[in-house]
């Protein structure tokens, strides 16, 4: 039998009494346990959910649950298992050790609450000042959660019962250059960076990724049909691989002049074992950092598409010093914008730009579309369409 009483807490420093409500119950092996809450009505609705699991076998006692890092760290084992790659892996070790396990690393993962998902969204946006990394670091928790519901040791995930909800009014809009900035670049690159005037086409006009984009073997593009298949992706050390989700597999169509560069290049591209569209001289994966450091920041000082910035020596020596504006993710978006410009539909948009969702799509260019919209001649239509003759 389960029973709730109300007990009496003495603090020994601060002789402070305080009451609190003690769950007794037994557990499916009939062992018996017990839960203190500091109300009455949270000690009652815990109890309702602790005989319902208890009914169909699933409960698991919160002081059997392994911590949130040892959770996490089974995690990580998993997904190295599983084959996820190393950097991504990275990535997800280091914001754990940045941000979750130190908030929340020594609690038992069973005693964690909706209000403890919450706290854990506040904090983490104190200590990174970023929204993004907060949205980041509950999707990998959640994870961790998950992946403890299938191994048995917690009944619920508590980041899954608690949405991360913020305004919208600071969101930025990703950025990317402008057209005329491109028309630059172009020129340039036509003029000075011949070698490079392929990639900068495939980047505008095509959408890839940068992973994608050093992956992209001559297998994958047909030019006389103009279309691309993104079927693989480059990791920081050059490994290639699958894209990281089904939605980056994808087909992408492109203009004439698009082939017409791939074709010249061609005919002087480095051989590689993988056959590579862009490999280096020596027919190896590209590296993101010397494609931007021999061409995309170089390219784009010359022709105009940089901001100055003042550097301040240690004897207060100031020196202007051109930095390119754009990293090659903004190319990425500026191609967005003009399949938008150039009435694409939104969930062809979707496909070739790899998102997972519809959703992912408007949420990114959504004042793009809205901005195309006529809204008085969209209304004139409507009237026409039903009263036409």
């Amino acid at each position: 039998m389960a029973s709730i009483r109300k007990r009496f807490v003495t603090n020994p420093k601060t002789k402070k009494r305080t009451v609190s409500w003690q769950v007794d119950y037994r557990d499916l092996k009939k062992k018996r346990r017990h839960r203190q809450f500091a109300t009455r009505r949270e000690a009652d609705a815990w109890l309702v959910t602790a005989r319902s699991e208890i009914a169909e076998g699933t409960h698991v006692p919160a002081g059997e649950s392994p911590t949130f890092k040892e959770a996490a760290d089974a995690w990580i084992k998993d997904c190295k298992r599983n084959g996820l790659e190393k950097t991504t892996v990275d990535v997800y070790e280091q914001r754990m050790r940045d941000y979750s396990v130190p908030l929340i690393g020594d609690r038992k993962i069973g005693e964690l609450t909706v209000a403890d998902a919450n706290t854990l969204y506040e904090d983490v946006l104190e200590k990174s000042l970023s929204r993004e990394t907060v949205r980041r670091v509950r999707i990998e928790v959640g994870a961790v959660l998950r992946y403890a519901q299938r191994k048995g040791w917690v009944v619920k995930n508590v980041i899954s019962l608690a949405p991360y909800k913020h305004g919208k009014r600071n969101k930025k809009r990703p950025p990317m250059p402008r057209l005329e900035e491109v028309r630059s670049m172009i020129d340039t690159t036509t003029e000075n960076w011949t070698d490079w005037l392929a990639m900068l086409f495939v980047l505008v006009f095509c959408g890839l990724r940068g992973s994608e984009l050093r992956a992209l073997c001559w297998s994958d593009v047909d030019l006389k049909n103009n279309r691309m298949s993104v079927t693989r992706r480059a990791d920081r050390w050059g490994n290639i691989g699958s894209p990281k989700s089904d939605a980056g597999t994808r087909d992408i169509v492109f203009p004439k002049i698009v082939a017409k560069a791939l074709k010249e290049w061609k005919l002087r591209c480095p051989k590689s074992d993988y056959g590579l569209v862009f490999p280096t001289s020596t027919g190896t994966v590209q590296n993101h950092s010397n494609i931007m450091n021999r061409w995309l920041r170089l390219v784009q000082i010359e022709a105009g598409v940089c901001n100055r910035k003042v550097i301040v020596d240690k004897d207060g020596t100031k020196t202007v010093k051109l930095v390119a504006k754009y990293g090659m993710h903004a190319l990425r978006h500026f191609c967005a914008s003009v399949w938008i410009e150039a009435d694409f539909s939104p969930k062809r948009i979707q496909t070739m730009m790899g998102h997972a969702s519809i959703d992912l799509t408007f949420d990114t260019y959504g004042y793009l579309f809205e901005a195309r919209m006529d809204v008085e001649k969209a209304t004139q239509r409507t009237q026409s369409i039903v009263l036409a003759s």
